[in-house]
């Protein structure tokens, strides 16, 4: 199949944002000056390789292009544009697109013409194509930051195919630009990631950097280059995005990502992100400018950014969402690849990136086409665009001005969540449209189409002019509201872009910093824009009174109840070694220590208060031997010290046994026991008092009883005149008046007291049964406990039986129940069930209709005679509940991974079916188990088989402590040390706080200044905004600090002549191993005294560098002169000269001292004409009567020390001209 289409884009006329200066602000897509790149695409056939350039303009206007330098182009042609119809134009794809990494190439693409127009640059390759629209240069900035996506590498091209790389592209407009990139991943020439390094470009010099992959590595976005940075001196056009990637990774197909960036002074803070049409879901990055940024997407918690961080989401049809940020991000919009969704699309889709417009970058006014392929493919498997759609975003206001074609299209707006936004998204047909709103607002437009593996997207024009935001903290206030702590500083940053800064505490810098909290305002000014932001800054000081004095004093055991005060969000409370012991308001403090109270009010400042509580020792005592004593008068006592050593409290006189009553003698009073006697018996109290070497006094109070011992015994005799119906029980024993009976008659009942105070009674013989129960008898007479007594029942039998059909069931029976005499006899049948409910027949059924153990009592009655017999089966009808299945353990608490769950109505019958995370555990044993709680939230479940009966599942949801981890980037160092600290988590929504000498300080990454030697601990804080856990890591000895060696040396001669040069380094330093030296003068040593001569004269800046063991160094520097040797003497004088220098003579050594200096002049006849002891007493040509001298010639001779302390003699003549 053969595929031949034009291609058509857009022409966006955007309505311009004014400030106070009117357009002058305002930084559009349309312009006369354009320098734009291509970065590369992937390479299968170089007959499609297409790369166009598609110019509209309102008006006919002239158009040029060219490739590379200015003044020596590589392509140069000259169109004419006529208005209205979008211009293609083809360039060649070797001379344009860049290749490779970090290759300086002269391939910028620059259009200039003589009206305004807009320009867009397609990158096109069969199912792997995108558009970028083109921002003229004086829409241009000097900082940006990259938006790609991850790579993956196609197995079979892994060189020139799919997947190699992310990339950016950075083209100069002018000469000498200095750039300064910094990767946030490895390049491929190997920049570390995070490291920054420098080009500098000419004008039309493209810049390409793409990502390290290796192929089969599995490192998870190891070549993903988002949040790369790139900082200029003069504007740059700067272009991100993918060679050719999946998104995501594990889906086909593969697609060129490729769209222009806008600079760092165009990114808002309002957004609205809307699903694709026709796609199931979209991905969505946000990426941050500036630490600590705060996004809040729709209602979602918030997220926190740092520089070069992004967030991503998937957006999910048909779900738009609003993204709003306290300062400035930049987000995309990436549609997924084919696979995806390609049931929900019927095929048609695949990857491309388009920058979505924040709130005030819209425009009124968007002329432009849809797109498709602009080759013959002869391929019959592809594809080409299919369906084509725009999605318009504006005011929900404004929607009935909103036109498409002509026709307003207000009624296909839906509203967003917010309510004042809506959105629309309306397929198109394949041709040219033109959408325009005659509302103030205006509107973001993006357009978009999908066919096979083919997709496009744009967007249609901004309006990119400057911004000026200080900022808000979103997570707190709607308004321009900034909050800071007590204690901090807040620097407010008007962004690098301006000319010129005014603000109201007169401050021109670009940043101010503060701690006062009020209302700050600032005036910047660029090329005649000249705008105003305000911000109030609100300055939070939490307070926190624990409400007691700084240190109690108490005896062991003793509490003090401390509090915060009320309306934090989060108290924490810590011990002396900073390790939290309570997440609540209130706590008891209980035992020796500090208590450190730190509150967090809702905008996570902190306040602290420390409370000491000490405790004197205090051992516990109790008095241990039998509380009740039977037959006997006496006993020992003993007690118990346990809790604290000896020496608090065993010395002499500081214990007593007492007692309450004069009847109780205690005996041998000793620390540890008495002897306890009495005459009578009686209830009694003794005591025990010990006193503590710190006056603490301890007590423990025993309760005895004396008394005697019951004698136990009965017999069981028959019934003569009721024989098989009842027995004669006697009890034949001896006991007390307060002694208490307990019969057991194993079923049978009594039927009479014959006599109460003889303890004699008729009872009934019972029923049949295959084991007669024996009568028992245990008597309790105060406490003292005689032995159980058996007998059996003999003579004549029972003369009934009492069955029942059914004795078991679960909440519910019908059992029928059926009594029968052993002999005939007329007698009447009495039934009792619980003593409530009765029937009077032999046999009868009854419902059961509550669980319950039934007891079931028989009572046969002879009227003529007057004979009774009954008997009782305890639960003989058993009806049980359905188990109800229910969990020891505390939603509400926060476990520390693992959790003790136990079933608490737990019998020995239960039989347990836990569900734990997708783990099953079942069996009798299993009343408790031990579930590992892996996830923030973790589900637990429970059900229950008892007797039979099967209980409704339990649900509970468990929460842990915040699972994290932290880093040091050096754990080891010399001093001082700056250490940074950096958080790491699988949770989501954690905040952080590093523990430190002073408050604790919020973040996900913390400096650390060490200016000591030493091993120090780090400790970190985490909450969990999702669960309300909190937790804390301290890790001790995390980083060690090196002692740093000092560098010191002198030299034996810090000046010298050349004659003499040879230097001996004195080495003074301290704490170092080894020694590196350089002297200057290309020549060094590792010697630890070295000497060196110098072979010519100058100064020479000698270095010493110290090492210790652990690599630690130090640097010293001096200075060396080496002077020349010979002295410069003057051969002739004048006293009269008009030259100070020429009115005397002294000869000039650079090495000469005062030290034993001597100048003699001597006449031609051998006499001393003058003398001198000091370079600085000249000979003015008198004699030594000041008497001119003659002219004519004189011999010198001087002696001096030099620099070195050697002595040297010279000699010469020199001319006295008069």
């Amino acid at each position: 199949m053969k595929l031949l289409i034009p291609v058509f884009l857009l022409l966006t006329i955007p309505f311009f944002c004014v400030a106070e200066t009117g357009d002058l602000c305002s930084k559009t897509t349309t312009g006369t000056n354009f320098w734009f790149g291509f970065m590369e695409n992937r390479f299968y056939r170089e007959e499609y390789r297409t790369l166009h350039v598609i110019i509209t303009s309102e008006e006919n206007t002239n158009v040029k292009i060219t490739i590379g330098s200015p003044l020596s182009p590589v392509f140069s042609v000259n169109y004419n544009v006529t208005a209205g119809i979008p211009y293609p134009v083809q360039l060649p794809w070797n001379l344009a697109e860049a290749t490779g990494s970090e290759i300086k190439q002269t391939r910028g693409v620059h259009l200039t013409s003589g009206k305004p127009v807009s320009v867009y640059a397609v990158n096109w390759d069969p199912n792997s194509s995108d558009i970028a629209v083109v921002y003229p240069v004086e829409s241009l900035g000097t900082e940006y930051f990259a938006m790609c996506y991850y790579p993956n590498i196609d197995p079979s091209n892994p060189t020139s195919g799919a997947g190699r790389n992310s990339e950016f592209l950075i083209v100069a407009t002018d000469d000498q630009t200095r750039v300064e990139i910094t990767p946030s991943k490895v390049t491929d020439q190997l920049v570390p990631e995070d490291s920054t390094f420098t080009v500098v470009l000419n004008r039309g010099d493209v810049f390409q950097v793409q990502s390290e992959n290796d192929e089969g590595s599995g490192k998870n976005g190891q070549g993903d280059l988002t949040g790369s940075r790139v900082v200029t001196d003069k504007p740059v056009a700067f272009f991100s995005g993918s060679l050719s990637t999946t998104i995501p990774n594990d889906k086909c197909c593969y697609d060129h990502l490729y769209e222009q960036i806008p600079a760092l002074q165009s990114w808002g803070s309002e957004f609205y992100a809307v699903p694709f049409q026709s796609r199931a879901g979209d991905i969505v990055r946000i990426l941050a400018a500036y630490d600590n940024t705060a996004v809040k997407i729709d209602h979602d918690s918030l997220v926190y950014l740092n520089s070069g961080e992004f967030y991503e989401f998937v957006l999910n049809q048909p779900y738009p969402k609003e993204i709003i940020s306290g300062k400035p991000v930049l987000v995309a919009q990436f549609s997924q690849s084919n696979q995806a969704d390609s049931t929900f699309t019927n095929g048609n889709g695949d990857p491309f990136m388009i920058i979505l417009q924040s709130t005030n970058q819209s425009i009124n006014r968007a002329l432009f086409s849809t797109y498709k392929a602009t080759k013959e493919v002869e391929d019959s498997a592809y594809v080409t665009i299919q369906r084509n759609y725009v999605t318009l975003i504006a005011p929900a206001l404004e929607i009935t001005e909103m036109y498409l074609d002509g026709e307003n299209i207000g009624s296909s707006f839906q509203p967003m969540n917010s309510g004042e936004y809506s959105f629309a998204r309306i397929e198109i047909t394949e041709d040219a449209h033109l959408v325009y709103s005659d509302g103030e607002t205006g509107f973001n437009a993006y357009v978009y189409g999908f066919g096979g593996f083919e997709s496009y997207g744009f967007s249609a024009g901004a309006n990119a002019e400057y911004s000026l935001e200080l900022g808000a903290d979103i997570g707190f206030f709607k308004g321009d509201t900034l909050v800071f702590c007590h204690g901090d500083t807040i620097i407010l940053d008007a962004g690098p872009d301006f000319e010129s800064y005014l603000w109201n505490n007169s401050s021109t810098s670009q940043k101010v910093s503060t701690a006062n909290e009020g209302l700050y305002w600032v005036e910047a000014k660029a090329g005649g824009c000249v705008l105003r932001d305000s911000v109030y800054v609100l300055k939070s000081n939490p307070k926190v009174n624990i409400g007691e004095g700084n240190t109690t004093i108490g005896c062991s055991p003793y509490q003090v109840p401390l509090s915060g005060e009320a309306g934090y969000k989060q108290y924490i409370w810590q011990n002396e070694a900073d390790i939290i012991i309570s997440d609540k308001q209130k706590i008891d403090a209980d035992s020796t220590g500090e208590y450190r109270l730190t509150v967090l009010d809702r905008f996570n400042c902190a306040a602290r208060d420390t409370f000491s509580l000490l405790l004197l020792p205090a051992p516990e005592i109790k008095i241990i031997g039998d509380s009740i004593i039977c037959s006997v008068k006496n006993t020992k006592l003993e007690v118990l010290i346990t809790g604290e050593p000896d020496s608090i409290w065993s010395f002499t006189g500081n214990f007593d046994w007492f007692t309450n009553n004069a009847e109780l003698i205690l005996k041998e009073k000793e620390r540890f026991s008495v002897q306890v006697e009495t005459p009578s018996d009686g209830d009694f109290e003794i005591f025990y008092k010990l006193t503590t070497i710190d006056g603490c006094e301890v007590t423990d109070t025993f309760k005895i009883r004396f008394h005697p011992q019951p004698e136990n015994s009965f017999t069981i005799e028959e019934d003569n005149a009721c024989l098989g119906y009842s027995k004669i029980l006697r009890f034949t024993g001896k006991a007390t008046g307060s002694a208490e009976y307990f019969w057991d008659l194993g079923g049978r009942l009594f039927l009479d007291t014959i006599s109460e105070i003889n303890q004699v009674y008729l009872i009934s013989a019972g029923a049949v049964q295959p084991e007669p129960a024996p009568v028992k008898l245990i008597i309790v007479d105060k406490g003292c406990r005689s032995e159980e007594i058996t007998q059996s029942i003999t003579g004549a039998p029972p003369n009934f039986s009492m069955v029942a059909d059914k004795t078991r069931g679960c909440d519910s029976l019908n059992a029928m129940f059926t009594g029968e005499m052993t002999t005939y006899l007329p007698v009447q049948f009495y039934w009792t069930i619980d003593d409530t409910v009765f029937y009077n027949q032999p046999v009868f059924e009854h419902s059961f209709d509550q669980p319950g153990l039934y007891n079931v009592k028989l009572t046969v009655s002879d009227r003529p005679t007057g004979c009774v017999n009954s008997f009782n089966i305890d639960s003989m009808i058993r009806v049980y509940p359905t188990p109800v299945a229910h969990i020891t353990a505390d939603e509400e608490k926060c476990y520390a991974g693992e959790a003790l769950l136990v079933y608490t109505n737990h019998i020995d019958s239960s039989f347990c079916i836990w569900e734990i995370g997708g783990n099953v555990l079942t069996g009798f044993d299993y009343d408790s188990v031990v579930a590992a709680i892996y996830q923030p939230f973790e589900q637990v479940k429970l059900t229950v088989s008892e007797f039979g009966c099967l209980s409704e599942t339990f649900e509970m949801m468990l929460k842990r402590k915040p699972a994290f981890d932290f880093s040091v980037d050096y754990d080891e160092g010399c001093q001082p040390l700056l250490v940074t600290a950096t958080a790491n988590t699988r949770d989501p929504q954690l905040d952080f706080l590093w523990i430190t000498d002073s408050l604790p300080l919020a973040g996900t990454s913390n400096l650390y200044f060490f200016p000591d030697t030493g091993s120090f601990d780090i400790g970190l804080i985490a909450f969990s905004t999702q669960t309300g856990c909190i937790d804390t890591l301290i890790k001790p000895n995390m980083v060690w600090v090196h002692e740093k060696p000092l560098a010191k040396f002198e030299v034996d001669y810090p000046v010298a002549l050349l004659d003499n040069a040879e230097i001996t380094f004195i080495n003074y330093s301290e704490n170092a191993v080894n020694w590196f030296w350089d002297f200057g003068d290309e020549y060094n040593s590792t010697e630890f005294k070295p000497r060196h001569r110098f072979e010519t004269t100058g100064e020479f800046t000698t270095v010493q560098i110290a090492l210790s063991d652990f690599g630690c160094a130090d640097t010293s520097v001096m200075v060396i002169k080496i002077l020349p040797e010979e002295s410069y003497v003057a051969n002739a004088f004048r006293p009269g000269s008009d030259l100070a220098e020429n009115q005397v003579f002294m000869p000039a050594g650079s090495g000469m001292t005062n030290e034993g200096f001597a100048l003699k002049i001597f006449n031609r006849w051998g006499e001393i004409v003058f003398e001198s002891d000091s370079p600085l007493k000249p000979w003015d040509g008198k004699i030594r009567n000041g008497v001119d001298a003659p002219m004519g010639n004189y011999l010198w001779v001087t002696t001096y020390t030099d620099i070195q302390g050697v002595r040297r003699s010279e000699k010469g003549q020199v001319l006295l001209i008069r």
